[in-house]
């Protein structure tokens, strides 16, 4: 393959070689400003891509083990960007990677426990740290303490979701993308 500013012979005329490109093989007549026109779209293009593939990027809810925060179907934006920065933590709604179901990418959790917590779970109820959190009645018993990086997720709908009662605490590196806005249904717009 020729690299582009090696000089061509045409009919007698030298030409840079993109002018070649553009204006012989491609067939199109481009000025240079033109050329440089939409070369600068392109990058426009890419730019904004890559904006909100970290800082705004829209994904779909499926599943029902959200319900009460968000619901099968519902819309919304995660932040890549807040994930690298680590701006999450308890309460907070996160996309996780999924390794257990080769059906599913993503998962949409609730972070119960955070790094250097202890997690119970005894009779239905959940215990943070000793304390119970009222409301919040979960299947199943266990104990865990988190290492660091480590999370336990669970989902808002306990009775039916899958999450770390079942397949453990999360490593850090799991978590993709931090919910911070829901934006359909219309009628539910709701910023976490």
């Amino acid at each position: 393959m020729l690299v582009a500013g090696i000089i061509c012979f045409i009919n007698g005329k030298c030409l840079n070689f993109s002018h070649f490109i553009a204006k012989e093989l491609i067939g199109l007549k481009l000025s240079k400003e033109k050329l440089f026109e939409y070369m600068q779209s392109f990058l426009y293009a890419v730019v904004t891509f890559l904006f909100l593939y970290v800082f705004l990027w829209p994904i779909s809810v499926e599943g029902v083990s959200m319900e009460g925060a968000v619901e099968n179907g519902d819309r919304v934006f995660i932040s890549r960007a807040l994930c690298m920065a680590g701006f999450y933590g308890r309460g907070d709604i996160v996309m996780i990677k999924v390794s257990y179901d080769p059906n599913k990418e993503f998962i949409v959790k609730r972070i119960a426990a955070i790094p250097g917590d202890s997690v119970k779970i005894n009779n239905g109820s959940l215990f943070i740290n000793g304390e119970e959190i009222k409301g919040c009645y979960v299947g199943g018993s266990g104990e865990f303490v988190l290492e660091n990086g480590a999370y336990f997720v669970l989902g808002d709908n306990y009775e039916h979701s899958y999450d770390s009662r079942n397949f453990g605490a999360l490593n850090k590196k799991d978590i993709v993308g931090k919910v911070i806005f829901r934006w359909y249904p219309l009628k539910n717009i709701k910023a976490y």
